[in-house]
C-alpha cells in the first residue's frame, strides 16, 4: 500500500533537510531510519514510499563519511586533544 501524498511530502521535506545538512530531528546522519525520524514517520511507512525511496537512493548512492555535525564535532576533537598535548609538554612532571 502506497503512502499518501501527505506522507510523501513530509518525508521529501525531511530528506531535503538531510541532505542540505540541517535536520531538526535527527543527527543528521544520511539513513533510511533517519529519513523516518526526520519526516516522523514510522520506518515502515518509509518502506511504503517507493518513489521517495528511489529519490533517496538516488541520491545518497555516492558514500557520505561524516554528516556535518559529525566534522565539526571532529575538528573540536582534535582542537582539544591538541590544546591537551601541549599542555602536557609545558608540564614539569
Amino acid at each position: 500500500m502506497p503512502v499518501s501524498a501527505k506522507t510523501a511530502t513530509k518525508l521529501r521535506e525531511a530528506m531535503a533537510r538531510l541532505l542540505a545538512g540541517e535536520p531538526l530531528h535527527t543527527d543528521g546522519a544520511l539513513t533510511k531510519e533517519n529519513l523516518a525520524r526526520e519526516a516522523q514517520v514510522s520506518h515502515a511507512t518509509v518502506h511504503r514510499a517507493g518513489d521517495v525511496l528511489a529519490e533517496w537512493d538516488a541520491q545518497v548512492a555516492r558514500p557520505v563519511l561524516r554528516t556535518p555535525g559529525e566534522v565539526a564535532r571532529d575538528e573540536t576533537i582534535a582542537d582539544l586533544r591538541r590544546q591537551l598535548r601541549q599542555a602536557k609538554a609545558r608540564s614539569p612532571c
